[in-house]
């Protein structure tokens, strides 16, 4: 019987896809039980327990927003959502809110949006600043390739 081996591209791809999840899962951050990836660098530090299922739906959210796609944890209030300028939407999380924010935008003559989530916390954050975003720049055709992922 042959043996078949696999090709230097294919041999290359495979290790690339390896190297990629690696890095993925050393950039998590484990928060007692939890892993909470995006906006909260905590580094050693360990927050409040009263706080972690909020810092871990939020972050969630945060990042499933950034990948194009809808909150999982946070939802429409229950007097409805109005749309605004591009679409921009807002969901109530348990203890926090996260806006969509989809404005349309044209930078150096290129059409297009400002996409990205802007979470906004009722107790976790205290300071003069309670919210984090990620907001960027999208042609009309990228945004619609990031929703359709």
């Amino acid at each position: 019987m042959r043996k078949k081996y696999l090709s230097s591209a294919s041999t290359a791809i495979i290790y690339f896809i390896i190297m990629i999840g690696c890095s993925a899962m050393a950039s998590k951050q484990v928060l007692g039980k939890i892993d909470i990836m995006g906006p909260f660098h905590f580094g050693s530090e360990v927050p409040s327990k009263d706080y972690e299922s909020v810092l871990k739906e939020a972050a969630e959210d945060y990042n499933l927003v950034i990948a194009g796609k809808s909150p999982v944890y946070a939802k429409f209030p229950k007097n409805g959502y109005r749309l605004t300028d591009g679409g921009t939407v807002e969901y109530q999380g348990n203890g926090y809110k996260i806006k969509i924010q989809n404005t349309i935008a044209n930078v150096g003559g290129v059409d297009g949006y400002l996409y990205g989530p802007v979470v906004t916390f009722e107790k976790v954050i205290s300071g003069n600043l309670n919210i984090i975003s990620h907001i960027e720049f999208y042609s009309t055709d990228e945004l619609k390739r990031l929703k359709n992922k």
